[in-house]
């Protein structure tokens, strides 16, 4: 699902949104965005400085816990 939505954004369906980094445990998974910022661990995303906001597209049970965190790194977030 993550995928699907980085594209929707590279591809300008998401006026107003730009595409700042990608994660995933999976390395594999994150090729194909462009030059774009690519971490392995949330919570560096989250950190990072890169980002103003994440959409969440974790499974389920991630979503609860990755939002706060998110939230608590002063970001917006879509989940």
């Amino acid at each position: 699902m993550g995928g699907w939505h980085a594209r929707s954004i590279l591809q300008g369906e998401v006026p107003g949104a730009e595409l700042a980094a990608v994660c995933d445990v999976n390395p594999a998974a994150m090729e194909g965005f462009g030059n774009v910022a690519r971490f392995e661990s949330q919570s560096e995303l989250l950190r990072s400085g890169r980002i103003e906001a994440v959409v969440i597209a974790t499974p389920h049970y991630h979503h609860t816990p990755t939002a706060i965190e998110a939230f608590e790194a002063g970001l917006h977030v879509l989940c």
